[in-house]
């Protein structure tokens, strides 16, 4: 990535259920000099692709209105949808739901709550570059603890 350069990341997030922990990501990846939006319902964060244009985006897989599942399918058919890297956050770590994510298009699934450090990596574009990142950090997150990070 060059230097100076941003990464688009939308947030989403339940809410009452999360919402305190998607603006703290929000504001993470902010520090890290992303550029982000937080949206609280499937609706709201594939509508919020029109004018924002992210190379992140960050779904609950239950999100109101709209889950993340969905969400995804909807994100990878509109314009430009192929080449944003999505990644479903969930409770849920069984192999069934990391198929069901991948089977509606994103590219990991993390369970939740995510290590911050591994969210630092969401810095960079497109989305085979961004892969090879999240591997290199998986590796080494895994190297000095297990992490419940799922591709």
């Amino acid at each position: 990535m060059a230097p100076g350069s941003t990464t688009h990341a939308i947030v989403p997030s339940r809410p009452l259920d999360n919402v305190d922990g998607a603006e703290t990501m929000a504001q993470f990846l902010g520090i890290l000099g992303n550029e982000t939006k937080t949206e609280h319902d499937g609706l709201a964060a594939v509508s919020a692709l029109v004018s924002f244009m992210p190379s992140v985006v960050l779904l609950d897989i239950g999100l109101p209105h709209l889950n993340g599942h969905e969400a995804a399918k909807r994100i990878r058919e509109s314009p430009g949808g192929k080449d944003i890297l999505l990644i479903a956050l969930s409770g849920w770590e069984q192999t069934a739901d990391r198929q069901r994510s991948r089977d509606a298009g994103s590219d990991w699934h993390f369970v939740k709550p995510v290590a911050l450090e591994v969210m630092g990596m969401v810095r960079g574009s497109g989305r085979s570059r961004q892969r090879a990142r999240w591997q290199e950090a998986s590796a080494r997150a895994h190297q000095r603890a297990p992490l419940r990070l799922q591709q």
